[in-house]
């Protein structure tokens, strides 16, 4: 009876055993895993260089939605520039013509750092610059154009933004800046868009792919 006691008594440590190192493998197993995982999906991040956005912006003298492409020019250690084309829709802010409208293709240079972990949060900080010109909708009086006629409006600009990302690929956009507006090829628009100065603010969000 005392034999067969201390033979149970072996068996059951020796499955003791045997479990604990079935565990330490299988979790020594997992945490390889997570770390190849977790190497994979950083190196994933990093691949994903291409950019959509969709952000409005407005300022002294018009309200936009812009649809934004963007794809680096240059890339060093954890320095970008990046080329940003979007596409634009204005809407200005004339009461004496409410319905002035103008579509637009702008050009955005942006220049800083790639990502940037502060407190456990990942942001992209950057300074840019942009030049914009669009055919204006309307004339002052109303009248339609053609699209691609004169007048044009044009603006150059800069100013500063990041983004905070929300998941590994989506980040929420913010920039501020401002710049010089002009119209060209007609002289009866109102002075602020004929020609004159704006401050401007962006909001919207960005996916990289």
């Amino acid at each position: 009876m005392r034999q067969n006691k201390l033979l149970n008594m072996k068996k059951i440590l020796c499955l003791l055993i045997l479990t604990i190192l079935i565990d330490k493998n299988v979790f020594s197993q997992e945490n390889t895993n997570k770390k190849t995982d977790d190497n994979k999906t950083e190196k994933e991040v990093k691949e994903k260089i291409f950019s959509i956005g969709l952000y409005s912006s407005v300022d002294s003298i018009k309200t936009s939605v812009n649809i934004e492409f963007g794809f680096p020019i240059v890339r060093f250690s954890k320095f970008e520039i990046r080329s940003l084309t979007s596409i634009v829709g204005y809407k200005m802010f004339d009461s004496e013509n409410p319905e002035l409208y103008m579509l637009g293709l702008s050009e955005k240079i942006s220049f800083g750092d790639r990502k940037k972990n502060i407190d456990g949060i990942q942001i992209t900080r950057y300074g840019f610059s942009f030049f914009s010109i669009g055919v204006l909708g309307f004339d002052y009086d109303k009248s339609p154009k053609c699209p691609f006629s004169m007048p044009l409006f044009y603006e150059i600009g800069g100013g500063a933004g990041f983004n905070i990302f929300v998941t590994k690929y989506l980040s929420i956009l913010l920039e501020f800046g401002g710049g010089l507006n002009k119209v060209i090829g007609d002289n009866d628009y109102p002075k602020n868009i004929a020609s004159g100065a704006f401050g401007r603010i962006s909001a919207g969000s960005k996916y990289y792919f």
